[in-house]
């Protein structure tokens, strides 16, 4: 296996500042240096889910108590909240 990214980087940037080397080509050695950072992750779709509240987690125990054959997936699809949400409610961590 190869050297980690940011190793390359760091040589990279350090022989773009070889004295010896055509601007050029040290302009170009910094474009690929910079080229090794990541993109920063960007949310694609909304979110959809809603948020969850001391409020909702009440209403999701009360509707547990009210339905104890639903699951917690169906329970979480009531209220349009993911299953472990519906667990942290019920283990009132929310």
């Amino acid at each position: 296996m190869g050297k980690p990214i940011p190793e390359i980087r760091s040589e990279l940037y350090k022989l773009a500042n070889d004295p010896r080397l055509p601007s050029l080509v040290k302009r170009k050695l910094r474009q690929l240096a910079d080229d090794t950072f990541r993109s920063s992750p960007v949310r694609k779709t909304r979110a959809k889910n809603r948020k969850m509240t001391a409020k909702i987690a009440a209403e999701v125990r009360q509707y547990a108590r009210a339905n104890p054959t639903l699951s917690m997936t169906e329970i979480g699809l009531v209220f349009k909240i993911n299953s472990g949400r519906v667990s942290e409610a019920m283990n009132r961590k929310i």
